[in-house]
C-alpha cells in the first residue's frame, strides 16, 4: 500500500480544470498508474482513494493506492514540489485487531429514495444525501458494522466524533 502527498500548484491550468471537474481529476489522478488488460476498472484495480484538501497556499492531493504511482507524467507546473511517495507496507503490518486509530474521514452519506414505478416492475431509485447530523452519523456507524469499524462511544453516550461543517 502506498500514500502519495501531492502539493499542488493552485495557479496551475490544468489544476484548476481538474479542480472544476472531478472527471478531470479522476483521469490525471489516474494518469500516475499503468493501464491493465482486463475488464476490472483501473481505480478498483489499483486500489485508488483520494482526497483533496485545502492547504495554506493551495491544496494538497493525497492519494493512496495497491501500486506503486509514477507522476511524472503531470504537467510541469502542476506540482509545486516533487510528489512524495510513502510505502505503508511497515506501518499496515503493525496493525492489530482491537487496536484503536484516529482519522480524518471524506464521507458523502447518502440513502436511496426508491423511484415509482410500473406496478410489478421494480424502479431503480436514486441516491440522495442526508442532510440531518444526526442521520450523517447513523450512516457512518452503519458502514462500520458492514465494514468491520467500530467508533468508540463518548461519555455522552454519542458516537465520539467531531464533525467538520460543510
Amino acid at each position: 500500500m502506498f500514500l502519495t502527498k501531492l502539493d499542488i500548484n493552485a495557479a496551475s491550468r490544468e489544476f484548476r480544470r481538474d479542480y472544476t471537474d472531478v472527471q478531470h481529476m479522476h483521469r490525471t489522478i489516474m494518469s500516475g498508474y499503468p493501464n491493465l488488460a482486463g475488464d476490472e476498472p483501473a481505480r478498483q484495480a489499483h486500489g485508488v482513494l483520494w482526497r483533496l484538501d485545502p492547504a495554506q497556499h493551495g491544496f494538497t492531493l493525497y492519494v493512496q493506492s495497491h501500486t506503486k504511482p509514477d507522476w511524472t507524467s503531470l504537467t510541469p507546473g502542476y506540482l509545486q514540489e516533487p510528489a512524495h511517495v510513502r510505502d505503508l507496507s511497515s506501518i499496515l503490518e503493525a496493525v492489530q485487531p482491537g487496536r484503536k486509530l484516529a482519522f480524518r474521514l471524506v464521507a458523502n452519506p447518502t440513502r436511496a429514495q426508491p423511484a415509482k414505478g410500473e406496478p410489478g416492475q421494480r424502479a431503480r431509485g436514486k441516491r440522495v444525501a442526508h442532510r440531518d447530523p444526526e442521520k450523517q452519523i447513523e450512516w457512518l456507524a452503519r458502514q462500520g458494522e458492514r465494514h468491520g469499524f467500530v467508533i468508540p462511544l463518548g461519555v455522552n453516550g454519542k458516537p465520539d466524533i467531531a464533525p467538520s461543517p460543510t
